[in-house]
């Protein structure tokens, strides 16, 4: 693999074909040794979701963790009261009864829709309980080699804007030299459904090429079902793709 330095502006981009334009502003090349090969490619996956399971308003709809499973929940005090927690494989589950605050059993930790329904049953709620998802993130390899250092290579080609007008970079400290931050502007160009978008989002690559994007909706979350998580998961991998063109 081949770094190039280029100038006006001063960036390096690791690998791959050089433009024309990027061959007229190329001052060095330089062949890196093997220990500085990207993470193999690795498509767009679920890390994990966080969220909650019904609404629970009224004393009669109140049923928290059903009575069975006593031997296998933990209660916790907490300043809003005592709690319940579940420890599954497939992540963790926490019912509040809290006087005065919403009753919700919550999840997180949970990679997909398969899980969660993997907890309803497991925790023997109502087989026709719904997933509300208020935080997702999801990771993927480039394959690629990134600059990473603040006004790189990547960053550069965003803020002449062109084909990447979708995508804007995002705020670091001065001193955080080792990931590129950025954040989706438009998700109508990766064909996501508007009811789908959140509300906001970060996208953090690092130098070996993997990212993980971290996307919120709001406090009511986005009602996550099988064609919901495909439909994001496609525009997760839409993002990742352009970037790796983009690199």
């Amino acid at each position: 693999m081949f770094l190039y330095e280029l100038r006006d502006p001063a960036v390096h981009k690791y690998g791959g074909e050089l433009t024309q334009e990027e061959a007229n502003r190329c001052v060095k090349e330089i062949l890196l040794s093997p220990r500085w090969a990207p993470y193999p490619h690795k498509p767009i996956q679920i890390e994990h979701v966080c969220g909650r399971f019904g609404n629970f308003q009224g004393e009669s709809e109140w049923r928290g963790m059903d009575e069975r499973l006593e031997g296998v929940c933990c209660k916790t005090p907490t300043p809003f009261g005592l709690q319940t927690d579940l420890f599954h494989v497939r992540g963790q589950l926490t019912a509040r009864n809290a006087p005065g605050l919403e009753r919700t059993i919550g999840f997180k930790g949970v990679r997909g829709h398969l899980a969660l329904r993997e907890l309803i049953r497991d925790s023997l709620l109502p087989e026709a309980t719904t997933s509300k998802v208020h935080m997702a993130v999801f990771g993927a390899c480039l394959g690629l080699r990134l600059q990473t250092s603040p006004g790189c290579y990547l960053e550069n080609k965003i803020w002449h804007r062109g084909p990447l007008a979708w995508v804007d970079v995002g705020t670091r400290c001065m001193d955080q030299i080792n990931v590129v931050r950025l954040r989706v502007l438009d998700w109508g160009v990766t064909g996501l459904p508007q009811a789908l978008w959140p509300v906001h989002n970060d996208l953090v690559l690092t130098g070996k090429g993997s990212i993980l994007l971290r996307l919120t909706w709001n406090g009511r979350g986005v009602e996550w079902g099988a064609e919901a998580e495909k439909g994001l998961v496609d525009a997760c991998q839409w993002v990742v793709d352009a970037l790796g063109r983009a690199c």
